[in-house]
């Protein structure tokens, strides 16, 4: 019975023994392939950050172009807007030349109580104006 007995635990041991280095050999074949779809998964999204990073690039240089097309609007907007000063300057220049030309602004003369205005003085170099009496007719 012993002998039989030793015979069983040299078995049981010799079983585990096998599938011990069944399991260490599946399991290499699963760590390999393991190993396996992680690089490919790692190169796959790299590839993928790649293109990320290569569109953000281009957006970035897309937003840049606009910024310098912006500041050149902005120079021609700054520049209208000075041209157009000038302009109005002109025109209310011209305004005022031809409304003090035509209606000329009354020049007290004589003490403060008097009421009779005319101006003798001439109107942005447009000669005298028109003698004005108070009802607004002329002399």
């Amino acid at each position: 019975m012993d002998h039989t007995l030793f015979q069983q635990l040299v078995m049981v041991t010799e079983d585990w023994e096998e599938t011990a280095e069944a399991w260490w050999v599946e399991d290499l074949t699963h760590q390999d392939r393991w190993w396996a779809e992680d690089i490919a998964r790692e190169e796959a999204q790299d590839q993928t950050d790649w293109k990320f990073w290569a569109k953000l690039l281009a957006l970035e240089h897309e937003q840049i172009q606009v910024l310098w097309k912006q500041n050149t609007i902005l120079g021609y907007a700054v520049q209208a807007t000075d041209d157009n000063h000038q302009v109005l300057d002109t025109i209310l220049g011209l305004v005022v030349s031809f409304h003090a030309h035509c209606f000329p602004i009354p020049c007290p003369i004589g003490s403060p109580g008097s009421h009779t205005l005319s101006c003798s003085r001439p109107h942005l170099g447009l000669g005298g104006g028109p003698k004005v009496s108070p009802d607004g007719r002329n002399p």
